[in-house]
């Protein structure tokens, strides 16, 4: 009996690790594509709350990394928007705490004179039909803040 639960244990093993390392390999050869896929979306998205004729640069390579209150509790990511070497807006990731299930995550696009340019729900856990209302496939109400001026003022420092 022991040398039956030897065999099963070792055959266990033999096939956990062919199947770890097969996932590896799987892993290892998505990811390039996988990575390109999510900047695309990023892409997409930053274009949704800035428009892209307003800047020239790679918004993804122009990140900064703040905590500022006015954007929720921890890191948030500002990627400034730049026509030519002049900036002229930035995308920032927000948090609002106070969503119903949980935190919102939102992209808020502005210029430097203050203005919103777009806002865009990234993630909610809000329930089915609730959360809906948030959702630009059924209705754009992240519409509803664009041309506004906003409540807070957020200052990013040591900008090169």
């Amino acid at each position: 009996m022991l040398k039956t639960m030897q065999k099963h244990g070792v055959t266990l093993a033999l096939f956990a690790a062919v199947l770890t390392g097969l996932t590896a390999l799987v892993n290892g050869l998505t990811k390039p594509t996988i990575d390109e896929q999510a900047a695309r979306q990023q892409k997409a998205l930053f274009d949704q709350v800035i428009p892209a004729e307003l800047y020239d640069n790679n918004l993804q390579k122009s990140c900064y990394l703040v905590e500022a209150a006015p954007l929720g509790k921890g890191t948030h990511r500002i990627f400034i928007a730049r026509k030519g070497d002049a900036p002229v807006g930035a995308v920032m990731e927000t948090t609002a705490p106070d969503g119903y299930s949980g935190a919102i995550q939102l992209l808020v696009g502005t210029d430097f004179s203050g203005t919103v340019l777009g806002t865009r729900v990234t993630e909610h856990h809000e329930t089915p039909g609730l959360g809906d209302k948030i959702e630009t496939r059924l209705k754009r109400l992240d519409f509803a803040f664009c041309r506004q001026k906003p409540f807070m003022a957020v200052t990013i420092r040591h900008l090169q």
